[in-house]
This record gives C-alpha cells, structure tokens and sequence, in this order.
C-alpha cells in the first residue's frame, strides 16, 4: 500500500487521472494497481497495489504521476484456508 501525503491541489479528478494513467502501464512493469482512495482535505492518497517488487513499483508511479509516495508498506496475503491469530 502506497501513501502519498501533502500532494498539493489534490481533486478527484487528479486522483481518477493519476489512477488511470496508472492502469495504462501496470501491466509493462508487473504492477496491479486494486484500489484507491483518497482525502482532499488532507492531501492524501492511499493506494493498493500488488507488485512483485518495490523497485517495481516505483518505477511505474514515477513514469506516470508526479507523486512520489511517502510511505509503502508490505503486506503478505494469508494462505487460503489459514486462521488468523492476533
């Protein structure tokens, strides 16, 4: 998951464009960009996204938006079938 905070003049309109740029390249880099959301107000943008790699990652939101995350986190999918324990 990909945070970008403090983006400057943050819309709808810029996040919808940024995510469909986004999907136009995934593919080339091994990207899957799922989901997004975002807060105006905040300047925030919060993406969901399955990379094999950060590099990866990086490398296609460089090549397509401006907004360079400030925060990625990794996350490792439970195996099917397998309990959480808290």
């Amino acid at each position: 998951m990909d945070t970008h905070r403090n983006v400057d003049g943050l819309t709808a309109e810029a996040v919808i464009g940024a995510h469909q740029a986004h999907l136009a390249t995934q593919e080339k880099y091994g990207v899957d960009y799922k989901q997004y959301w975002y807060n105006g107000a905040e300047g925030a943008v919060y993406c969901l996204v399955e990379a094999r790699t950060l590099r990866l990652l990086l490398r296609c939101t460089a090549r397509r938006t401006a907004w360079w995350p400030t925060t990625s986190l990794r996350f490792t999918r439970a195996a099917e079938g397998s309990e959480l324990v808290p």
